[in-house]
């Protein structure tokens, strides 16, 4: 078969199918001068010519036997999947973390937090619990202190289904006091994951308030940790046109509920996926 190829819109030139591929199934073969020569292929990866493999960053992949040469780097970290694959198998939505991330922790309507990771790599618990909640003098709250990265895990998924992950006594510093359902994990740099630490870190000094003209609360403190580090958690609202002469007014603001607040973020950053608990 022959008909013509555009690849970036910087070349178009005849192209072939080989009908007998030493693979076994037909093979595209571009003909565009120095097509050998270009070392980073339609696949927006770099062709190896000494090994004839591509270069991920981390793994090399073999086209020829559509394998992966290594292991995952962080394999441990999701024992769910297995070692060979990427990015869950679902390379078009999700990007290849290579151990700097993040996860935005949920419990359905109610709770916000955050795991953050470490430089060993290792998932910090984050969470602004209420700690200064009183009511006719009795502590209303979550718990009466805040988490701040004192109980860490290898992965989102251990966190989730750790006993550390459960509601009991909120007194308890074995216990979260908390049982979250699900997590979203959105690929981080290094540098975002200290930004965004030492944010939540400051917001935790600051007067816990629900009031909804200047909240401060589980779901702030998530909300502006994450902008500080440019990550967008606004949801477009709009506002009706006064008269038939205006037009309706689009701004861009923070929901004030948890579980309206996690779904801003899970849509405004859809590289990221979801887990949740299995148990």
């Amino acid at each position: 078969a022959a008909g013509k190829a555009n690849c970036n819109n910087t070349w178009n030139t005849a192209y072939r199918f080989n009908d007998c591929a030493n693979e076994g199934r037909a093979k595209l073969a571009c003909t565009m001068p120095s097509a050998a020569s270009r070392r980073v292929k339609l696949n927006a990866k770099e062709f190896d010519e000494e090994t004839g493999m591509y270069y991920y960053g981390a793994r090399y992949y073999e086209p020829r036997q559509s394998l992966w040469m290594s292991c995952d780097l962080m394999e441990t970290k999701y024992p769910g999947e297995s070692s060979y694959t990427l990015t869950h198998n679902n390379p078009i939505n999700l990007l290849d973390i290579k151990g700097d991330s993040i996860a935005v922790l949920r419990i359905n309507s109610e709770h916000l937090a955050l795991l953050i990771q470490n430089k060993e790599n290792k998932w910090e618990y984050y969470s602004v619990n209420g700690d200064n909640v009183y009511v006719s003098g009795k502590h209303s709250g979550g718990r009466t202190f805040d988490d701040l990265g004192e109980h860490k895990f290898d992965s989102p998924q251990q966190f989730l289904e750790s006993k550390y992950n459960r509601e009991g006594d909120k007194n308890d510093k074995s216990i979260a006091n908390y049982e979250f359902t699900s997590a979203d994990v959105i690929s981080t740099t290094k540098k975002q994951d200290d930004i965004i630490r030492k944010e939540f870190v400051n917001i935790s000094k600051e007067e816990y308030s629900l009031n909804p003209l200047k909240p401060n609360h589980c779901g702030t403190a998530v909300q502006r940790s994450l902008q500080k580090a440019k990550i967008d958690t606004k949801e477009t609202k709009i506002i009706p046109a006064t008269s038939q002469f205006s037009p309706p007014i689009y701004k861009r603001e923070d929901p004030y509920f948890p579980s309206s607040a996690y779904k801003a973020i899970k849509r405004n950053n859809p590289k990221g996926y979801e887990i949740r608990k299995r148990k």
